[in-house]
């Protein structure tokens, strides 16, 4: 066993690094980073009556940790959206933290947004489940941004046109650079790699038309 958390604690939304040396898992309305090797961490407390998602989080090394931070008590919280977060500096959740995306880039008005971010390992790119169209015309997809300008890069799955909030459409896996991607979506899987698209077979555990539990690899 690599580490445990408290009984207390519904691990709703959790990051392994790709190291398996680091822990972050959502504790309600924040999360908390804890090295598995010493059992210590740090609680990041949500600030400003916001919410991080609590699937939205992911590692890049041992240091950063990609998130969303998005409304809670507070429909407006600032720097709302994909957030990457440097587990070594000082401050606060917001402080220690940077926006990449902005919430409205991805998630349109109206629109059923979901959860299921994923930073690349080499921290250079951030995949989005994207979702837009009001009025039960919805369409998701994952695109690709460049974590340090914030500038779209690439849609590394195919378009998704359904009248529903829904199904899932989340990137799983990427390789260091992003460049070689799986996704899925609709019970489909796709793989995209150097820019081009194929589908493949993928069973993630699903209840329904949605995932049936958190994992990690």
């Amino acid at each position: 066993m690599l580490g445990a958390v408290p009984a207390r604690t519904a691990l709703s939304g959790f990051a392994i690094s790709q190291d398996a040396s680091m822990l972050a898992y959502f504790t309600g309305a924040g999360f908390e980073t804890v090295s598995l090797r010493t059992g210590t961490g740090k609680h990041w407390l949500p600030v400003d009556r916001g919410v991080v998602a609590p699937y939205s989080l992911s590692w890049a090394g041992d240091r950063t940790v990609a998130f969303e931070w998005g409304s809670g008590n507070n429909p407006h919280p600032p720097g709302m959206g994909i957030r990457v977060l440097n587990v070594a500096a000082p401050g606060n959740l917001l402080q220690a933290s940077r926006l990449v995306v902005s919430y409205g880039r991805y998630c349109g008005a109206r629109a059923a947004c979901q959860d299921g971010q994923l930073i690349t390992p080499d921290a250079s790119r951030v995949l989005v489940t994207r979702v837009a169209g009001p009025d039960q015309h919805y369409t998701d997809s994952v695109v690709e941004y460049s974590v340090r300008t914030g500038r779209q890069l690439a849609q590394v799955m195919p378009t998704v046109r359904t009248p529903y909030a829904g199904p899932p459409c989340v990137p799983l896996w990427t390789n260091p650079s992003g460049k070689q991607v799986i996704s899925f979506c609709g019970g489909n899987g796709e793989r995209y790699d150097h820019g081009h698209l194929s589908r493949i077979t993928v069973h993630p555990p699903m209840y329904g038309m949605n995932f049936g539990a958190a994992f990690a690899w």
